[in-house]
């Protein structure tokens, strides 16, 4: 066990009492954890506290089998006028359940429509004070949130106005709640006899108590003396007429009071102090406020007479990454308590009693380079873009405290500060007039001090885009009503895909059933089966996706001649619809988009409007859009009159058998065959926090199979056991409990129809179960829950404002919804139905096939860690397949041929430049194992370079001494990037790139290929913008500029060419 530090300086009597500012006590233990590390123990007149201020601590305390709130230090202090309200209760007190049980629902995603009004007033009220200033006239910015926050949460909590922006001083409330704020941090830092012996003091605080309770009973007088006319559905409407619905009991009058303070203060204190933080940051930072104002243009438009939509808060996502940066760099409720709730160790050394406080430094944690990159302190709001923060550390961002005892109005908060914000934005010039140096203020809350603006409104010359905020003008033809139509008209329609990994052709496939069922007469066929013998009769749709900007495999030879071809098309009528991903920024939907050029500029005719679907967003939700809209759009087009597609129900038909269970044949899906493993290693130095496991794996080719040093190996994976058995059990099945399929209509697939299989064949092998839920299906299951606030969850859930930040985002599955909402009661047929086909994964072969001919190895990143949902661990299907598979066992896969240039050059001399981090590196080691048997015959080689990246040198540099004794021989040479070892010059690969410039620039200019394999996320992006960077400064040394457009479109040409290769995964 290890010893907690302490601080030195203890005092008899008082013990660290003194290191504590009475003023500024939080950023007195801000400056005590950076000297002390990630946790230390103050001796205090009250006993112990232990503070804690790291991620990976952190991380442990949020564990709720271990762990609770304790309400201790200023906050048991408040209980004085909050008592057991929702903050200042403690959770084994009846009426915080009670009362959380009861006050969930105003606080839901759907409720939050209901209070949008009301902000809106508020907020407009602060708008039209600012407007009536005059030039130089000032506004104190954080008395002006204050009241905007207060007369917010009054009149949508409590339909009680404080007018406070009607009045030159504060409300009666402020003060008192400020008088009382203020006596609760005072001691819990200041010595028992002191507040004891201040007599004066004591009588003046206790008689703000006694206001505060005295404006509440008003409010709570007020509302049972209406005569019932108010039709209000408020938080206090809630508090007077709800019930428990665990335990049917209502909250007193005397609780319901103390829940009103609560709100009161803790729904306008700390929004207040998030909205004077972010407004000095935005201020104070140019970059960041510019792209705030293009934002705010492009969605609120310049007319502000128009009031704000809750619609357009959702798409002011930059808004709101300003207000989380905010949040993180001052968490405006700057720390809670927790205790064990027994005798327990903290990170395996440090031992903890049960009840001991242990505060949380929110601030400290938000800061914890370890969690935030080595600028902890740079305000940089893109921390919270949607891919950087997937990437997050668990619990590494905790402004709203924890759990089942995080803020329940954080929800409100966000609303009520984007609607503001965006405001404020939309019509004023922030002034910082007196240079402003933040200077903060303590409370028992977090915000600037004295810190004022002045205002001028924006003009037309200040927007550099205007955005139209009416209704969109749709000159569309319009579409029948086709519920009620026929379906005999016979028309043709041919549905061609591309398709690598099976999407696009089973979205063909269902576009197929649904036409057949609205009366066309469907063929089908991959995009080369048609090339040159597009149809002149109905309509042709064509279904694909791209691999790295390039045609799928079965569609180069389409493409090859659409591209060349110069014959008229214009007896064709198309439609496309493309399949991809955005993190491929530059080459998403390239395909799907040059196929619809090149049709419109060889005459042919577009009769539905081209449709895509993203990966990383609502992928099958963006296809049943695109089918809710094909057939009514091909019916105007067409002058068709057909009948809308028709449900018919399940696919599936599931018997459960009950004889004794059988062996069963795994089908062999997409013509794969069993491989066996013959070496599954660990690479990496997994005791290392950050070591993450890579597994090298090698298997062995069937009779006849080959392969090519740069082709992938496709694997097909299963589902994790755990998921497996959680489907099972949440439908009351067995995993050996033996079922039947039977098609009822539609195309099954890869599925087995009409054969005995397991529970666990069926989920483990044949279905994806942890894909996200879409839209259609988080529908489905509200349709089947009879609990109605399961009913109203899930609903909101389904809403465009919330799918992708609680679902898409957190890749939250139907099974997590499952499991989270048990009334919900699914068929078990209708469940199956849902799930998408589990298709194969691929990988780039690490080996060459010039000396391992009779077998491949691969390098597999283990996916594995906390759920983003929340619920238990997240784990890949298929590296956890690959990396739990013993040698001797056999995995299902096959070759798949790279048909593009990513490949070893046939000319031996070229210089070739590869770039690949991780396990990206996988191919390189391929090429440079062919490198080696060439020297080695006495060939002669151009020169090669390897970039390569890891975490540490001693942690995870995978084939480090094969690359080493390549070096050695003259094969290549390497240059290494490591993201965590500060003394190394290079932190990522584009980073030791840019120094290498004069380097990669001459081996450029003599034919040098430029290979790019690993992250399209992060790494790809600054790989590119390295390289672009690179060529700008290469004419600017002779004379010459070159925008960043001109470069962006150099390196697109250049991929075009084949001398830019990627080989990128999300």
């Amino acid at each position: 066990m290890s010893q907690i530090p302490e601080p030195k300086g203890k005092l008899p009597g008082i013990g660290h009492t003194h290191l504590i500012d009475a003023a500024e006590p939080v950023q007195s233990l801000l400056a005590l954890s950076k000297n002390m590390g990630e946790i230390y123990q103050l001796q205090l007149p009250g006993g112990k506290l232990l503070v804690v201020s790291s991620q990976r601590l952190v991380d442990e305390l949020c564990d709720e089998s271990r762990f609770d709130k304790k309400v201790s230090g200023p906050l048991s202090n408040i209980r004085d006028i909050a008592l057991d309200g929702l903050f200042t209760a403690k959770t084994t007190e009846p009426n915080w359940q009670k009362a959380h049980n009861i006050l969930m629902p105003a606080f839901s995603m759907g409720a939050m429509s209901n209070y949008f009004p009301m902000m809106l007033e508020i907020a407009e009220q602060m708008m039209t004070r600012w407007g009536q200033l005059n030039a130089h006239d000032e506004i104190d910015v954080p008395a002006d949130m204050v009241r905007l926050t207060l007369d917010t949460i009054g009149l949508c909590g409590f339909d009680y106005r404080f007018n406070s922006f009607s009045r030159d001083e504060p409300h009666p409330f402020i003060e008192s709640m400020l008088v009382a704020l203020q006596e609760a941090i005072d001691r819990a830092v200041a010595l028992p006899f002191v507040h004891a012996m201040n007599i004066g003091r004591r009588q003046r605080y206790e008689k703000h108590v006694q206001n505060l309770k005295n404006i509440v009973d008003s409010v709570i007088a007020e509302r049972k003396a209406d005569d019932g006319t108010t039709d209000a559905k408020d938080l206090l409407s809630l508090m007077l007429t709800g019930s428990d619905p665990a335990t049917g009991e209502k909250l007193s009058d005397e609780n319901i009071r103390y829940q009103i303070i609560t709100f009161l203060i803790a729904g306008h204190e700390t929004t207040s102090g998030l909205l004077s933080f972010a407004l000095q940051y935005l201020i104070k930072h140019p970059a960041v406020l510019k792209r705030a104002y293009a934002e705010v243009d492009e969605v609120l438009g310049s007319d502000i007479t128009t009031p704000p939509t809750l619609a357009q808060l959702g798409r002011l996502p930059y808004i709101r990454q300003v207000l989380n940066e905010a949040l993180r760099l001052y968490p405006t409720a700057p720390a809670f308590t927790v205790m064990p709730l027994e005798d327990t160790t903290l990170a395996g050394v440090y031992p903890l009693k049960a009840g001991q406080p242990i505060l949380i430094l929110i601030g400290g944690l938000h800061r914890d380079e370890k969690a935030w990159g080595d600028n902890p302190d740079l305000f940089d709001p893109d921390r919270f873009a949607p891919d950087v923060a997937a990437l997050r550390l668990p619990n590494a961002f905790k402004p709203f405290g924890n759990g089942q005892r995080a803020c329940i109005g954080s929800q409100f908060a966000l609303q009520e500060s984007i609607l503001a914000i965006g405001m404020a934005l939309q019509r004023f010039k922030f002034i910082d007039h007196t240079n402003y140096q933040l200077d903060v203020k303590e409370t028992l809350t977090l915000k600037p001090d004295d810190f004022r603006l002045r205002l001028k409104k924006r003009t037309d010359q200040d927007r550099k885009l205007n955005v139209q905020t009416g209704p969109e003008i749709d000159d569309r033809p319009k579409v029948k009503d086709v519920a009620n139509l026929t379906s005999d008209h016979a028309t043709p329609l041919l549905i061609l895909h591309g398709s690598n990994m099976g999407s696009a052709q089973q979205i063909a496939a269902r576009l197929a059933e649904e036409g057949e069922s609205v009366g066309f007469v469907v063929s089908s066929g991959s995009l080369d089966e048609y090339t040159n013998r597009l149809p002149s009769d109905g309509a042709v749709l064509l279904i694909t996706g791209s691999y790295n900007g390039t045609p799928t495999d079965d569609a180069k030879t389409f493409m090859a001649w659409l591209e060349s071809t110069e014959q008229s098309l214009g007896h064709v009528r198309y439609g496309v619809f493309g399949v991809g991903n955005r993190d491929w920024a530059t080459t998403y939907q390239r395909v799907p988009r040059l196929i619809e050029q090149r049709l419109e500029t060889l005459g042919a005719e577009c009769v539905v409007a081209r449709g895509e679907a993203d990966a990383r967003g609502d992928f099958f939700g963006d296809i049943d859009s695109y089918a809710k809209t094909v057939w009514p759009e091909l019916a105007v087009s067409l002058g068709l009159t057909v009948a809308a597609p028709v449900d018919r129900g399940d696919r599936f038909t599931v018997d459960l058998l009950t004889d004794n269970d059988r062996d069963t044949v795994f089908l062999q899906h997409h013509s794969l065959t069993p491989m066996t493993v013959t070496v599954n290693d660990e690479m990496v130095d997994t005791r290392v926090d950050y070591g993450l496991s890579k597994r090298h794996i090698s298997v062995n080719l069937p009779e006849g199979v080959n392969y090519k040093t740069g082709d992938h190996l496709l694997v097909m994976p299963r589902n994790p056991a755990v998921n497996v058995e959680r489907a099972a059990v949440r439908f009351g099945l067995g995993i050996q409990q033996r079922l039947r399929l039977s098609l009822k209509h539609g195309s099954a697939g890869a599925i087995p129809i009409n054969s005995d299989i397991t529970v666990n064949t069926l989920l483990s092998r044949y279905v994806e179960l942890c894909d996200p839920a879409t839209v259609r299906q988080i529908k489905l299951l509200a349709e089947h829950a009879s609990c109605p606030p399961d009913v109203t969850a899930l609903n909101n859930l389904a809403h465009s404002d919330h799918y992708k930040s609680e679902v898409l985002d957190k890749r939250v599955s139907m099974l997590d919804l499952l499991d989270c909402y048990s009334s919900i009661d699914l068929p078990f047929a209708t469940y199956v139905d849902q799930l998408a086909e589990l298709q194969p994964r691929y990988y780039s072969i690490a080996s060459s096939h010039l000396t391992s001919a009779g077998s491949v190895d691969i390098a597999v990143s283990r996916v594995a860690g906390a759920a983003l949902g929340g619920n238990g661990n997240y784990l890949g299907a298929c590296s956890s397949t690959l990396s739990d598979t013993e040698v001797g066992e056999s995995i299902w896969a096959r070759i798949r041929s790279v048909d593009s240039e990513f490949l070893p050059p046939q000319d031996l001399q070229q210089p070739i430049i590869m770039i690949g981090p991780g396990t990206g590196v996988a191919p390189f080691r391929g090429f440079i194992q062919d490198r080696m048997l060439h020297l080695k015959q006495g060939k002669t080689l151009g020169e090669a370079i390897l970039f390569f990246g890891c975490r540490h040198p001693d942690v995870d540099e995978i084939y480090g001494d094969e690359f080493a004794e390549a070096q050695a021989a003259g094969a290549v040479s390497c240059i290494k990037a490591y993201s965590r070892a500060p003394a190394h010059p290079h932190r990522y690969v584009q980073d030791a790139i840019a120094a290498n410039a004069n380097r990669i620039w001459e081996l450029w200019t003599r034919g040098a290929r430029i290979y790019v394999c690993g992250d399209a996320q992060y790494m790809l992006p600054g790989v590119r913008h390295a390289l672009q960077h690179i060529y700008q400064d290469a004419y600017k040394k002779e004379g010459e500029t070159i925008s960043d457009k001109q470069a962006q479109v150099w390196l697109q040409e250049m991929e075009v060419a084949g001398r830019f290769l990627v080989d990128a995964w999300a």
